[in-house]
């Protein structure tokens, strides 16, 4: 039973990447779409940074990069963090301009509230600056990203998580800022 809803949630997650998914499962994200169709193997080279479900932010550190994945929606938490834990955890199949496959650079992902928070992290000062260019540009930043606030919105009713402000799509009221 376990093994068929692991099963559906692929298929769902297939279905909700349409067209980034397919790219990966062709070679269109780096990593080697060739081949035997492996499920894992096409997870894994979906980068969680360009899936539009979830919302990346950046923030530039002292020896590297934090980046806040949050999810857009609370039904996608879990998704995020399997394809976060799948796609970082296998370095040899990341875009090849993935911050995290820099050469000497050290990543880790841990769960938050909303999502995942992806730390990478320099072994040498002199990658610091190669870290950080990457990550803006897998993060689709053009200009330098300064240091945001991340915000969560929740239903009074908790049946409902945003990183945006706006209406509970299950009960109409209004999200609020849920406090840290």
């Amino acid at each position: 039973m376990k093994k068929q809803g692991l099963t559906a949630a692929a298929i769902v997650l297939s279905a909700l990447l349409g067209a980034g998914y397919a790219a990966a499962q062709h070679g269109g994200h780096g990593g080697g779409g060739h081949g035997g169709g492996h499920q894992q193997h096409n997870t894994a080279a979906v980068c969680p940074l360009r899936v539009r479900l979830f919302d990346p932010a950046l923030k530039n550190t002292e020896n590297g990069v934090e980046i806040i994945l949050t999810a857009k929606e609370l039904r996608n938490v879990a998704k995020l963090r399997e394809l976060a834990a799948s796609y970082f955890g296998a370095k040899d199949e990341m875009d090849k301009n993935c911050p995290a496959r820099v050469a000497g650079s050290k990543t880790s992902v841990e769960e938050t509230d909303g999502g995942v928070k992806i730390t990478i992290t320099a072994l040498a000062p002199a990658v610091v600056k190669t870290i950080q260019a990457a990550a803006a540009y897998a993060c689709k930043r053009e200009e330098a990203v300064k240091a945001r606030t991340f915000k969560t919105y929740v239903c009074p009713m908790g049946e409902y998580q945003s990183s945006k402000p706006g209406k509970c799509p299950g009960c109409g009221m209004d999200l609020v800022e849920k406090k840290q």
